[in-house]
């Protein structure tokens, strides 16, 4: 069992894994990999999200046959299963931030709702524009104008802006904002 030692925490995670997200490191490290698709712009890692990746993982491989007979050696979660718990661990946190403290969130998710990153931030600024929320919600926004919103979203970790001056937005918040990202390999849908 890991305790606080890397290199015991790096020998489970490649047990349960496999060392590598495919065939070798060019699909990426498996010890890297989770941490890296559901840290934040801040690069801070909720322990929740962290738990929940591997536990979508678990039980999507529980509800098919097939990855159960597709496990080779001692591992036990099949890589693509991470891949595509991602998806429900960004839904997951998302809905968690619009439960609790932040529910502006909401009318933004609807506007971003199926546009693509990475985006030109004249467009994402178009997005903030505090004339897209309703009248009454205006006074709960975090700022008077897109520029203050954008700064706030840029604090919490949920955007940040490129050197070429366009706006993304971490995989971890990615699906739960109803988001595409251009390129890529295509994820394994999560199975309910």
């Amino acid at each position: 069992m890991p305790n606080d030692s890397e290199d015991v925490f790096r020998l489970l995670i490649d047990k349960m894994v496999g060392r590598y997200m495919g065939k070798n490191a060019k699909r990426g490290i498996s010890y890297t990999w989770v941490p890296n698709h559901i840290q934040d712009t801040n690069g801070e890692i909720a322990p929740r999200a962290f738990l929940k990746c591997f536990a979508f993982a678990a039980e999507a491989m529980l509800n098919n046959e097939n990855d159960i007979s597709s496990l080779e050696g001692e591992r036990i979660l099949l890589p693509t299963r991470l891949q595509g718990a991602v998806e429900k661990v960004s839904i997951d946190r998302v809905n968690e931030l619009t439960q609790e403290e932040y529910q502006w969130l909401k009318n933004l998710i609807l506007l971003l709702n199926k546009k693509s990153m990475l985006m030109e931030k004249t467009e994402f600024l178009g997005y903030l524009s505090p004339e897209n929320w309703p009248v009454e919600e205006r006074g709960k926004l975090p700022g008077k104008s897109n520029i203050e919103i954008l700064e706030t979203l840029k604090t919490l970790g949920i955007v940040m802006e490129t050197a070429d001056e366009r706006i993304n937005i971490p995989e971890i918040y990615l699906h739960g904002f109803g988001l595409k990202r251009k390129g890529g390999i295509k994820r394994p849908k999560y199975l309910k």
